[in-house]
């Protein structure tokens, strides 16, 4: 556990000197990184001695580290069900895992999209309501020629609505 928290503490000091590195001149962000690193080793049950940690993680000042997820997975020996739990550390084949999840969600909220309150597509309640005008000419006397007309369509459509009542 020892050796982790030693690596923490560097990551963290050479995350905290990068992200300070944007806004802060190099000294004032190599201070207030080492602070940060320093209240962060604090929060450890047994923190690491000041002094120790201090000058393990000094080479940050003068180098920034930009580290691949693989490798910080690696060093931390980070397991996939801890990955799942994290938000940016992840390993390329949790990221794929996650996009297909993602996916599979917009899928299902498309397709639930694309449906009415019964449940049915644009095509289908179309489909439907045109079944029912067909009924309602049946029941009015209408033959297949004149149903045609009245719908606009063809009179092998209207065979075929009638086939599938």
């Amino acid at each position: 556990c020892h050796g982790y928290r030693e690596l923490m503490c560097f990551l963290y000091r050479n995350f905290a000197m990068q992200s300070l590195l944007i806004g802060d001149s190099p000294e004032d962000a190599a201070k207030e990184a080492k602070r940060m690193m320093l209240e962060f080793n604090q929060r450890f049950k047994r923190p690491l001695i000041e002094k120790n940690v201090e000058s393990k993680t000094r080479n940050v000042e003068r180098k920034q580290y930009n580290f691949k997820n693989e490798t910080i997975i690696t060093m931390l020996n980070i397991k996939d069900h801890e990955q799942r739990e994290l938000k940016t550390i992840i390993s390329d084949e949790e990221y794929i895992r996650r996009q297909r999840e993602y996916d599979e969600k917009r899928k299902k909220e498309r397709k639930k999209a694309r449906r009415n309150e019964q449940g049915l597509t644009k095509r289908e309640y179309e489909k439907k309501e045109k079944e029912k005008k067909i009924k309602k000419l049946i029941s009015q006397g209408l033959n297949k020629k004149q149903i045609a007309e009245e719908l606009g369509i063809s009179r092998q459509m209207v065979h075929r609505y009638i086939k599938n009542l």
